[in-house]
């Protein structure tokens, strides 16, 4: 678990990925939320997952 303002190493494991519900396979969903609510878009953000 990360919690807010903490820093983490390139190449730490961060969580897992999983199969559960309706997906197809395993995957990732990765985003950024302002001030809780207001999602946007990681690559507008200048970050990449």
């Amino acid at each position: 678990k990360v919690y807010v303002g903490q820093q983490v190493t390139q190449g730490a494991l961060i969580g897992y990925s999983g199969n559960t519900g309706r997906s197809s396979g395993p995957h990732i969903n990765f985003e950024i939320r302002l001030g809780g609510f207001e999602r946007v878009n990681p690559l507008w953000a200048g970050y990449l997952p």
